[in-house]
C-alpha cells in the first residue's frame, strides 16, 4: 500500500470515531428513559401490564366514539338534521356505550359532535 492510502484510511477512522463518539443530545435521553424504567423486575413487569391495559382501554374507547360519531352521521343521512339531544339519538339509534367511571358525553347538536368529558366539566 502507498504511503498516502495509509494516510487516508487511519483519517477516515479518526473521522469515523470521532462522528460515533459526538452524540451527548443522544445520552441524555438515554438516561431520561433509564429514569422511567423501575429498577424493580417485579414493578417493571406490573407497569407493563398496566400500560397494556389501559392502551387496550383506550382503543376500545376510540373505536367506541368512532362507531357513535357514525350513527350520528347515518341520523342525520336519514332524517336531515343532526338529533336534538342524546336522548332522542338513543331512542333511534340504541344506547350509547359507556364513557367509562368519571366520564361522560358532552353533544353539540348544531354541529353532530360528541365527546367525552370528565363528569363537572
Amino acid at each position: 500500500m502507498s504511503r498516502y492510502a495509509i494516510i487516508l484510511m487511519v483519517l477516515a477512522g479518526f473521522t469515523v470515531t470521532a462522528i460515533g463518539c459526538s452524540g451527548g443530545d443522544e445520552s441524555k435521553g438515554k438516561s431520561e428513559d433509564k429514569d422511567k424504567t423501575p429498577s424493580n423486575p417485579a414493578e417493571a413487569v406490573m407497569t407493563y401490564i398496566g400500560e397494556t391495559i389501559q392502551k387496550k382501554d383506550e382503543a376500545r374507547n376510540q373505536l367506541g366514539m368512532t362507531q357513535v360519531r357514525q350513527r350520528i352521521r347515518n341520523f342525520w343521512s336519514a332524517n336531515g338534521r343532526y338529533p336534538r339531544d342524546l336522548g332522542e339519538f338513543q331512542s333511534s339509534t340504541g344506547p350509547l356505550p359507556n364513557p367509562g367511571a368519571g366520564f361522560q358525553y358532552k353533544y353539540d347538536p348544531a354541529t353532530g359532535n360528541i365527546t367525552v368529558v370528565r363528569q363537572g366539566m
